[in-house]
């Protein structure tokens, strides 16, 4: 991970470098940020935000990004037992066009976001009940596709030293289609499968954001985001199938480090530690299952 991150580093303030004096101008749009988060694992995840200001009313938006998870851990109660997780997801988001009011240092910018996520989830793992006992391995893979429209309202105020923005989502419903695969070769002789599509309702995110500009040469940030979706599906079980509502609440806090006398067309390079908080409540056994991970940031974003 420390090679990645070094690697990157160099890259990022190479490219700045050498360009700064070709695109001194401002040739991206504010709001702009390209990055890389570096998980504990050496894993890599891009983050890409990309507005476009037709003027000074009216945007569209892109944005893309994924997320790597991997865990292991063991069963309660049985000591002589593994699970491993692992969960891969890739995110776009679209908004055709926005709107944005100005009034002096402040702006009102609202935006109709279309969000299309496609993740896959993969549980393996095994028990032995006793000693004398061959071991019993479990394969459950999950795939899905999650379409998603949703509202968002936000405020910004940037002035020369200092940035600020609050926004939130707010979703009616979404809807996802599912694949699932079960396999026990010491139970079932053949692997069960399903696919469906399901419905869910009210999912929101919350972002806050503020930046401050020591001098031209030191900049710091601070991000919050918080996304929350419950899910309501009928999972594979070995006798059929069992249902399943669950609240996922997803929280990321970054600390960002800028440096404003270095610019690639307007956009400032940052270096940033991050953490990312995955928790899944079930609302049914009445349990919440929690992954935390930290991670380095490093990017480049149009923030003053």
């Amino acid at each position: 991970m420390k090679r990645i991150f070094c690697f990157c580093m160099c890259c990022l303030f190479f490219i700045v470098g050498g360009a700064e004096e070709c695109l001194s101008a401002e040739q991206f749009d504010e709001g702009t940020d390209f990055s890389l988060h570096i998980g504990q694992d050496g894993n890599v995840s891009p983050y890409v935000v990309f507005p476009i200001f037709w003027n000074e009313r009216f945007f569209s938006y892109l944005g893309a990004s994924s997320l790597s998870v991997n865990d292991v851990t063991t069963l309660a109660d049985f000591p002589d037992s593994k699970i491993s997780y692992n969960y891969q997801e890739s995110s776009f988001i679209f908004a055709p066009l926005g709107y944005r009011y100005n009034a002096d240092a402040f702006s009102f910018y609202t935006r109709l976001t279309y969000e299309y996520t496609k993740g896959k989830k993969n549980e393996f793992g095994y028990v032995r009940m006793a000693e004398d006992e061959v071991p019993i391995a479990a394969d459950y893979v999950v795939k899905t596709e999650l379409h998603n429209f949703y509202l968002t309202l936000g405020v910004k105020y940037v002035s020369k030293f200092f940035y600020a923005d609050i926004s939130g989502d707010i979703s009616p419903a979404y809807v996802v289609s599912m694949e699932q695969s079960l396999s026990v070769p010491a139970l079932i002789k053949d692997d069960k499968n399903s696919k469906g599509t399901h419905t869910g309702f009210l999912n929101y995110n919350f972002c806050a954001e503020a930046g401050i500009k020591f001098n031209s040469y030191i900049a710091l940030g601070l991000r919050y985001r918080s996304d929350f979706i419950p899910y309501r599906y009928n999972q594979l079980a070995l006798d059929g199938e069992i249902p399943v509502e669950q609240d996922e609440l997803r929280e990321t806090i970054n600390i960002l480090l800028f440096s404003p006398s270095l610019h690639l067309g307007g956009l400032y390079p940052y270096l940033g530690y991050q953490t990312m908080t995955l928790k899944n409540k079930d609302k049914i056994a009445g349990e919440t299952s929690t992954f935390k991970e930290n991670r380095l940031v490093v990017g480049m974003a149009y923030t003053f």
